[in-house]
């Protein structure tokens, strides 16, 4: 016994073999022809991306600093950048927490 969906009554129902394997809306795929992947424009580019991935290798293969300040001074900037906007949003939490722990928080009208 097979069994199938029917999408009209929104039961499980009894059908046939045919039925519960092939499901409307769903066909067999055909066959179509292969496309050509288009080439890079021009060999100078390739050697730039390889030039790039070689150059990234070397910086981040050092030993000098955590990955996360491989970069230099512009990482230390955005890291300390966020850490500090974290820590004043977990002040924020914990200031807000105490008022309505106190019962002193402004009501809104």
């Amino acid at each position: 016994m097979f069994y199938k969906h029917n999408s009209f009554s929104g039961r499980v129902a009894a059908s046939e073999a045919q039925a519960t394997y092939h499901p409307e809306g769903f066909n067999t795929l055909k066959p179509t022809s292969a496309t050509q992947v288009s080439q890079p424009a021009s060999a100078a580019t390739s050697e730039s991306i390889l030039n790039q991935i070689v150059k990234f290798q070397r910086i981040f293969q050092r030993g000098d600093a955590p990955i996360h300040l491989k970069k230099g001074a512009k990482d230390l900037q955005t890291y300390r950048g966020a850490m500090a906007l974290s820590l004043a949003g977990l002040a924020l939490t914990f200031f807000a927490i105490g008022q309505m722990a106190t019962g002193t928080m402004k009501k809104k009208k």
